[in-house]
């Protein structure tokens, strides 16, 4: 909400009135989010149940060793959730093209203006080795 209100520069009438549309709309997305998990996590068990009667142990236990995987990183990326693109990109200390009205305080040295950032390096969580 802060980066938002800075870059748009809001009065204190403006500010009063937008908090609320923003509170507002954050409830309703939080329970839709909430709800929407809910069922993924309800169809994803029984796509399990179901996938796995069909696997061998070896491809279960490959399935397995997926999982564990999939939860390091998940791990990562709660770990450096505050290395967020979001934060960085809309932080108060970002600058601002205001002719093409991107954000350029993340990107990397030589790249276009509003390309994205790279994304982190987790090949490692993937390493077969």
């Amino acid at each position: 909400m802060e980066g938002f209100f800075n870059i748009i520069q809001p009065d204190e009438i403006q500010k009063a009135e937008i908090e609320k549309i923003l509170d507002k709309y954050a409830k309703l997305n939080s329970e839709l989010q909430a709800d929407f998990r809910k069922e993924f996590d309800a169809n994803m068990k029984a796509f399990r149940k179901e996938i796995d009667s069909k696997l061998t142990k070896e491809q279960l236990a490959r399935l397995k060793e997926l999982d564990e995987r999939r939860q390091e990183m998940i791990k990562y990326s709660r770990r450096n959730r505050n290395d967020s693109t979001f934060t960085r990109r809309f932080g108060p200390d970002d600058h601002r093209d205001s002719q093409r009205g991107t954000f350029h305080g993340d990107r990397p040295q030589g790249q276009p203006p509003g390309s994205p950032p790279p994304p982190p390096d987790t090949s490692r969580l993937f390493d077969d080795k």
